[in-house]
């Protein structure tokens, strides 16, 4: 009986262990992508629908770490629409692909220059997100060339 028992052990552990080897070691890398995005959607649901009733006061806020507990340590910045919609959250530093993520995802973004340079200042931005977040900020006028 002992035997039997000792055997099914074995067996279940080389399985256990085939099926982690295989997941961590020969998964293809769009599969593992793909579900690293996943998890980074998910985080950023969650994040939204934290704060989806919270008054917009400020023009952002920036949530270093937002799951510190987590594996996976994320940023994420939640900008004001100025409208009545509250804020639009942007992961700063993904992993996987597509890196810009936003929600929600079809809210228009304005976002001022000197506020993205202190998120850059506080926390890593991903070169891809930062290069989408430059977008929505308007450019600096250079004053000193002013025509009279």
């Amino acid at each position: 009986m002992l035997r039997w028992t000792s055997i099914a052990l074995g067996l279940v552990g080389f399985v256990c262990f085939s099926i982690w080897f295989a997941w961590t070691h020969l998964l293809p890398a769009e599969v593992a992508d793909d579900l690293r995005s996943k998890s980074e959607w998910s985080a950023l649901q969650v994040v939204e629908q934290k704060y989806r009733d919270v008054p917009a006061r400020e023009p952002y806020i920036l949530l270093r770490d937002a799951f510190p507990k987590e594996e996976m340590r994320i940023s994420v910045l939640g900008i004001n629409t100025g409208s009545s919609n509250g804020y639009v959250w942007v992961l700063l530093n993904p992993h996987a692909k597509p890196y810009y993520k936003q929600l929600p995802p079809d809210q228009p973004i304005h976002l001022e220059s000197a506020d993205l340079m202190n998120v850059q200042r506080l926390t890593e931005i991903h070169p891809e997100v930062l290069t989408q977040l430059e977008s929505f900020a308007p450019k600096e006028r250079d004053v000193s060339r002013r025509v009279n």
